[in-house]
Parts: structure tokens; sequence; C-alpha cells
């Protein structure tokens, strides 16, 4: 295990790429704060997990109070984010789960290729013209995580399939488009969906095509 603490007086910036060898290498990322005090940020500049399958990461946990920036792209079997704080991925990220359990924000810059498990009130934000691949569920309070897609300026599928269940709905899920089509390719469940499709030529859509 790759331990990395956020407690320090200062940001703390990792210039180096952080991959498995071989599919049979066991890699596990964890960033922690062992203070509680959840100020300073982690920045991973480099690709983790490489480019491959070979070379993915089994494991990134991330604790509460972590906060954490992933300059590049993420690749790793699991992804755990307990952060209370703020948690950006400024690249594309590639999981079999991505589970959000923390109360915090996460910006997700690219595009995410996972199934996304919310179990936490978090924030999620999806950069303009990317999305999610894969079902984002609710396992914790129904009613709770709030999932943004910000304002899309071309066609873009947003969601690729289901988001939420009737059992486990999410607090709020957000989309506006200024441009092409902004589509959500599964069902969606929600306390309070907001769709806004603004432009002058009135071309622009928001679909629900579950």
């Amino acid at each position: 295990t790759l331990t990395f603490d956020t407690d320090a007086d200062e940001d703390q910036t990792i210039a180096a790429q952080i991959k498995a060898v071989s599919a049979a290498d066991v890699v596990t990322l964890a960033i922690t704060d062992s203070s509680g005090a959840g100020s300073e940020t982690m920045t991973f500049s480099e690709a983790i997990g490489g480019s491959t399958a070979a070379t993915t990461i089994d494991t990134i946990t991330i604790a509460a109070g972590a906060v954490t920036t992933f300059s590049s792209t993420v690749r790793a079997d699991t992804i755990t984010n307990a952060n209370t704080g703020a948690t950006t991925f400024s690249g594309n990220v590639d999981a079999t789960t991505l589970n959000l359990d923390g109360g915090g924000t996460v910006a997700l810059g690219g595009t995410t290729t996972a199934a996304v498990v919310i179990s936490g009130d978090s924030t999620t934000t999806v950069s303009a013209n990317k999305g999610i691949v894969g079902a984002v569920t609710n396992d914790g309070t129904s009613g709770e995580g709030t999932l943004t897609f910000a304002t899309t300026t071309s066609s873009t599928e947003v969601a690729s399939t289901t988001v939420g269940a009737t059992s486990a709905v999410l607090k709020a899920i957000n989309v506006t488009t200024t441009a092409g089509t902004a589509s959500l390719a599964g069902n969606v469940f929600a306390t309070t969906i907001t769709a806004d499709a603004n432009n002058t030529t009135g071309s622009d859509k928001v679909t629900f095509e579950g």
C-alpha cells in the first residue's frame, strides 16, 4: 500500500506515475488526513494506473478530510472516496466501481467509465460535454446525493444507463444544454430533476430515453 498523508503545513504535489507493472501486481493507493484538518490539498500530477488493463492499480481510497486532486487520468479496479471536502478528477476515470461515500464535492472532469455508487450526501459535477458510462446507484439513504451535468454545448450522452432507482432515489439531478442534445439513456430517479434547454434557435433539448 502506498500511503500519502495530507497532514502538512502546505499543499503537496506527487509528480510520479503510479501503476502496476503487470496484471498480477497488487497496488493500493491510500490518501489519508491524519490531522483531520482537511485544509491542504494532495495533488497527483501524473497518470494513475497507466493506460492499459495490465497497468491498472487495484484500489484507491480517499479518507474523510483528504482533499485530493488527480490532474491526469485514473485507472483502478475500485475507487472509494470518503472525503468530506473536495475531490477532483481532472481527466478520464476508468474503474469497475467508483464509490462516493463521503458528503463532500466531487468534480469529474473527463469521461467516467464506472459503476458509480453513492452512499452519502455528496455533490458531484460532471464537466461540460462529458458523461458517465455506467449505472449510478444510491446504496445509502434514499434522497441523498446530487448529480449535476455542467452545461453541454454539443450533443452529449451524459448518462449511458440508469441513474438511481425507485427505492433509492438521488436528491437532485441537474442537466443543462445550450446546443445540441443532452441525453440520459436510462431511467432516472431523483426527488428533484431539473432539465434546462436554452438557446435562441429552440433546437437544443434534454432527452430522457429510459
